[in-house]
């Protein structure tokens, strides 16, 4: 997200969300701990909520925890007007992203 960029305190470069969300590190890392097969699987969904729902997600993610108050509390104004610009009616639809990897054995 743009507004999330703009205020992050993360250096260039740094892990930004969003992109291929699928983590073939993890399988690798299941044989050595006793597992014998997986299976993974990602999908993309709409989620709907409210605006202020979806700020308060948002304000959850590591890129604005990392923000110190002054930032934040900008960050957010900022996320504010982005939200009624662009979902002018009360509710926000986003795409939500679901990996999963199931282990057995």
């Amino acid at each position: 997200m743009a507004v999330i960029r703009h205020f992050s305190p993360l250096p260039e470069g740094a892990p930004q969300g969003g992109g291929v969300f699928q983590y073939p590190a993890w399988a690798r890392e299941l044989l050595p701990a006793g597992f014998s097969a997986c299976e993974s699987f990602a999908l993309t969904l709409p989620l709907s909520c409210t605006t202020s729902a979806w700020r308060g997600r948002v304000q959850a993610s590591a890129n604005v925890v990392a923000m110190d108050a002054a930032t934040r509390a900008a960050f957010d104004a900022a996320l504010a007007d982005v939200l009624s610009a662009q979902f002018p009616g009360p509710t926000v639809v986003v795409e939500h992203h679901l990996f999963a990897l199931v282990a057995w054995g």
